[in-house]
């Protein structure tokens, strides 16, 4: 063989080996990454098995809220949402006070109109039979309670303003304060007309801090709105806080 031919033949044996080393490399990369990709796969779902459990408990809360308030005729006026992580969200849609406020100026006192409404809401609570909240939405609850969390529904009622200034005068001294006095007044009603105990009830008022159009100063940003979160907490001598 001579020279030429010989140098040739090493070339290819050398392309050969090349692209079987290679065939091997990406062969056994292929493996170890399909390996890590079923690892990582299911370690997260070993670990977020409460959150997948919260997530279709608030799914369903929302589900049943939604099919009462078509059932008892709500639908037109009341608005639904699954805002998750923080719950279902209940309001009346803002059409409702384009001739009249729910409140009188710069007050914490309901426009009489709109008590019948507030009421609707109250009734509608009941019939969703939220006393019985743990004994209802069991399946959902007992994976998170499995995993060491306890579940705690609360139906916190929020209370909105616009950026209009408060007359020097007004009762109360800003608009955190009213907004804050205009959801104690909406939750003392709905827990009246619902039979909720204290226990499932809280309030909190924001005043102008979450404006829902980009005019702060607009009428339609005052608004009371009511979120009922079923609450992830960590049991007694757990660590860590969701």
């Amino acid at each position: 063989m001579d020279p030429q031919t010989a140098q040739q033949t090493s070339e290819q044996t050398q392309v050969r080996f090349q692209r079987i080393w290679l065939m091997a490399y990406v062969a056994l990369f292929s493996s170890l990454l399909a390996f890590f990709i079923v690892l990582i796969t299911q370690v997260p779902l070993e670990g977020i098995v409460e959150k997948r459990a919260h997530q279709q408990l608030t799914q369903q809360l929302y589900q049943d809220v939604k099919n009462m308030t078509q059932q008892m005729g709500l639908s037109d006026w009341l608005a639904v949402e699954n805002v998750f992580p923080k719950g279902v969200r209940v309001y009346p849609r803002a059409a409702l006070f384009s001739r009249q406020s729910l409140f009188a100026p710069a007050r914490a006192q309901l426009n009489p109109r709109f008590r019948p409404y507030v009421d609707s809401i109250g009734r509608m609570l009941r019939r969703l039979e939220l006393a019985q909240f743990q004994q209802r939405y069991a399946p959902f609850i007992q994976p998170i309670e499995a995993r060491g969390y306890r579940v705690l529904l609360t139906l916190r009622v929020e209370g909105h303003t616009d950026a209009n200034p408060l007359h020097p005068n007004a009762p109360f001294k800003d608009n955190v304060t009213l907004s804050v006095f205009r959801a104690y007044t909406i939750m003392r009603l709905l827990k009246q007309a619902s039979l909720l105990p204290d226990a499932f009830w809280g309030i909190a008022g924001y005043g102008t801090m979450h404006p829902l159009f980009p005019d702060p100063t607009d009428p339609r940003n005052r608004r009371v709105e009511l979120l009922i979160q079923p609450q992830m907490t960590i049991l007694e001598g757990e660590d860590g806080a969701v």
